[in-house]
Formats: structure tokens, sequence, C-alpha cells
């Protein structure tokens, strides 16, 4: 949970956002700004940094916004780093994304990928959320082009897809697939898969333990895993990934790795 002042700038944020009529803008702006920071230290530590002066660093922030956001955003953010929370921005913006859906009476669901997901594959996505948690659910997506599981290509009623690609970042020395990269395809997919089985309101769920078999090597293109849960109980699951040398063709021929992974549910957020 986010400390006081945390939620006290968030809800300050959220008070000037709600009055200038532009919530959702706001939000999307604020969070879009958040994901760069997350991933851009130098920019994290600069608008951080008490030697600089504060001018200087909201300069900063107007050359980065600069027709890309709105006036109500950079004002936004230039009071935090004004006030040296600069370093708490990451989660003032998440607490006031939060309060944002909380007030549309939604939950918010993040979701990293390789690559943005298609229209289709976010309302998908968003659908089995809501029908695992019964909740009404808004999906941001992070584009991570580090995240080796390349993107969730698919979620169906008892099984979710994801492809990941056979290159230098993927291989081992000899240049085949690397077993610890097709194991970190299984556990994304299978923990995917256990989180819209819960409620994320109430719960978490981790990893508890994972194992693979390496049945064919693969040196190049992308392989596809394909996860289904075999127990769901109320504490642990177990989900069978299945990886194929392949994005269209599913069979004993092109299969790579067959992976089980066990969650378990932890209780609280």
């Amino acid at each position: 949970m986010a400390d006081s002042p945390v939620v006290g700038y968030a809800d300050a944020l959220f008070s000037v956002a709600e009055a200038e009529g532009n919530i959702s803008a706001v939000e999307d702006e604020l969070f879009g700004f958040s994901q760069t920071l997350q991933t851009n230290e130098d920019l994290r530590s600069t608008l951080s940094d008490p030697e600089i002066p504060v001018s200087k660093r909201l300069q900063i922030i107007e050359d980065l916004l600069d027709g890309k956001a709105s006036s109500t955003t950079t004002s936004l953010l230039a009071m935090v780093v004004s006030a040296g929370r600069a370093g708490d921005l990451p989660s003032i913006i998440n607490a006031f994304v939060e309060r944002s859906a909380s007030s549309r009476n939604t939950a918010v669901a993040t979701v990293r990928s390789a690559i943005d997901l298609t229209q289709e594959q976010r309302e998908r996505l968003t659908e089995a959320i809501k029908t695992s948690t019964g909740k009404d659910v808004e999906v941001k997506v992070v584009i991570d082009p580090s995240v080796l599981g390349g993107a969730i290509t698919e979620i169906g009623d008892d099984y979710i897809k994801g492809t990941m690609p056979v290159d230098s970042r993927t291989k081992q020395p000899a240049g085949l697939l690397h077993g610890g990269a097709s194991m970190a395809l299984a556990e994304t997919l299978a923990s995917t898969g256990a989180y819209l089985c819960i409620d994320p309101e109430k719960y978490r769920v981790v990893g508890q333990e994972i194992n693979a078999n390496h049945v064919r090597p693969v040196i190049s293109g992308h392989v596809t895993g394909i996860a289904k849960p075999v127990f769901l109980g109320k504490r642990s699951q177990v989900w069978e990934i299945r990886i194929y040398k392949s994005m269209e063709e599913f069979s004993n021929k092109t299969l790579c790795c067959i992976s089980r992974m066990t969650a378990q549910r932890i209780d609280g957020v």
C-alpha cells in the first residue's frame, strides 16, 4: 500500500484534474510519463537531483512534454518536482491511476509486452480478467522491448498463448534456444493465467515450482507457448505449458518443450 504522502499527492493531483474536467487525458499522459521515468534512469536521477536547480528540472519536463501533453499534466508534474518529490513520481502516478479508476468503479491491470497489443487482444484480455474477477477492469499496456516473452497473442476460455523470438537475447552460446528462455516464456504464460483466476484486489499469485523437458532444439524464428490449467484449487494452481517451434503448427512434430508450473495464492496485496 502506498504511504500517506504519496496518496496525499495523488489525491491532490486528482482533485486538480477533476476540476479541470480532463481526468481521462491526464491519467493517460501521467501513466505514459511514468513508464518513461521507469525505463530512463538518467531522466529519473536528473529530476530527483537536488543539486540541479528546480528551474532547469522544470524546463526538462516542459521540453519533454511540449506538444505531447496537456498544460494540466505538465503543471501537475512541475508541482511534484518543485516539492522535491520527483523520486516518488512513479508511486504517485500509480496511486493517481488507481484513484481515477476507483472513481469509475473499475480496477486497473497493467500488462508488460515487448510489442503493443492489438485492440482485439486488449479487449479479450480485459474480458478475461473481468470474467475471472467479476469486476470491470481497465488494461494498461506497458511496452518493454526487454521482455523476452514477446507478447501474449491470444486468451481463450481455458488457455493462454504467447510468442517469443529466437535471437541473440534468447540463444545459448551454441546458437540454440536457451532452456532458461523457454522456461521464462512458460512461467510468463502460466503466471498470467494464474493471475486471471484470482481476484487481484484481494490476493497475489506467485510461482512456487517449475520444471521443463526440452525435446527439440530451435535455432531461429519464433516459438509459441500454450498454457492450460491442469488443476485450479483455492490456494494452488498447476499449469502445463507446451512450447512449439512454430507460430502456426502446434503438433508433436513442432513440440520443443513441455513444462509444468505450480502457482500459489497469497492473501493480501
